[in-house]
């Protein structure tokens, strides 16, 4: 069927009609998903839009099971407390469009409940435009239950296994600790804002576009940028289950990292052979260093004399890389999680937004810093920030 396009909080929809439902029962619980997910989102935009206030109420006011109902106020606070935190630092969104998309067909084990799993396509403009949308793709298995002739959404799990993708709401002792991170950050980013934004310039101009390391860090950046919601079978290469530290040695690599042969477990070797071109039933082959967030550190820092430490996540620049320890995933105190820096936002004293992969449907562009500091996955973890 064809999509049908909106403009403004609610982007279009993409319905198909399987033959476990009927095409009014299908569109209902595509347009209900696409309802909610709309309306949640728009709460991270400025207050003062009418139309991400409607959409926002529109979301509150579904009817929804009671099992759903106290699902759907913490992940709207959770929305909330996030546009409060971004607020403090000077980052705000003027507008979002969100696409919800069927993965599959309808689902329906039973008389009068439901399945469908949906991928959520979200960007979000930054006030003043002053960098490319902040978006993501997202899926979730949504559950659904018929009362008194109505869908109402039952149930909502997002494929998320490190917890960076689900909104969650903070508590009163994490909001404060957010509250705390926000103001430093705001601090430090506005104490290097100038410095930072010549340095970053120069790192990617045409005169500099060859760094003394031989580094073409303009080609690092375009190639996160333009890969960063890429779908993983339209990637120039074989993705891993979990792709971020993939991802980023990707993009070293097209600027000018060199690979290096070894032992595919050594710290000191780095390398990367599609042996079968990406055939569906191939598996890449890799040092460990490629692909793993520990790995890919231990070799940066100790073997390949390309990285140096930055003393603050704040001081960082185009290309450069940050990683962090995921609360409950992974090893403790080691990084589970790599990201590149792929631009800023000047109109918030620079604040650094990062594009990454992570499990399938975990894709971002250009996310600010702040919301990832300020995350339940991220409070009281240990952050490391890398000049490439």
């Amino acid at each position: 069927m064809a999509v049908a396009a909106t403009t403004g909080i609610v982007g279009g929809i993409l319905a198909t009609a399987p033959a476990q439902a009927t095409p009014a029962d299908t569109s209902a619980l595509v347009e209900l998903a696409q309802t909610y997910f709309a309306g949640e989102n728009a709460l991270r935009v400025d207050a003062s839009s009418r139309d991400a206030a409607k959409a926002a109420g529109t979301a509150g006011a579904l009817r929804v099971t009671d099992a759903f109902a106290k699902v759907r106020d913490d992940r709207m606070t959770a929305r909330e407390q996030q546009r409060q935190l971004a607020a403090r630092t000077g980052v705000h969104f003027s507008s979002v469009s969100t696409q919800v998309v069927p993965l599959g067909d309808v689902q329906r084990p039973e008389s009068g409940t439901a399945r469908l799993g949906v991928e959520e396509r979200t960007a979000y403009t930054y006030a003043g435009g002053g960098a490319e949308p902040y978006s993501y793709r997202a899926r979730h298995d949504l559950t659904f239950k018929r009362s008194d002739g109505q869908w109402r959404i039952s149930g909502l799990v997002t494929n998320d296994p490190t917890g960076m993708s689900t909104p969650k709401k903070l508590s009163a002792a994490q909001m404060r600790a957010a509250v705390g991170i926000s103001e430093k950050l705001e601090a430090g980013l506005r104490s290097t804002a100038e410095k930072r934004k010549a340095a970053s310039e120069s790192r990617v101009s045409g005169s500099q576009v060859k760094a003394p390391g031989g580094y073409n860090y303009a080609k690092m950046v375009e190639f996160a940028l333009r890969y960063a919601l890429t779908p993983r079978s339209e990637l120039p290469y074989t993705p891993d289950d979990d792709d971020c530290t993939t991802f980023v040695s990707w993009a070293l690599r097209t600027g000018g990292w060199e690979e290096r042969s070894g032992w595919y477990r050594s710290d000191s070797a780095w390398w990367w052979k599609d042996w079968c071109d990406g055939e569906w039933y191939c598996r890449p082959q890799h040092s460990y260093t490629w692909g793993g967030a520990t790995n890919w550190q231990r070799f940066a820092v100790n073997h390949s004399g390309r990285v140096k430490n930055l003393g603050n996540v704040w001081d960082v620049l185009l290309a450069d890389v940050v990683q962090y320890d995921v609360k409950g995933y992974g090893g403790v105190g080691v990084p589970d999680h790599t990201m590149m820096v792929t631009a800023f936002d000047w109109n918030a004293n620079g604040m650094p937004l990062l594009s990454y992969h992570s499990s399938p449907g975990g894709e971002k562009k250009n996310k600010p810093l702040i919301d990832i500091l300020t995350s339940d996955s991220a409070q009281g973890q240990a952050f490391w920030a890398y000049r490439t």
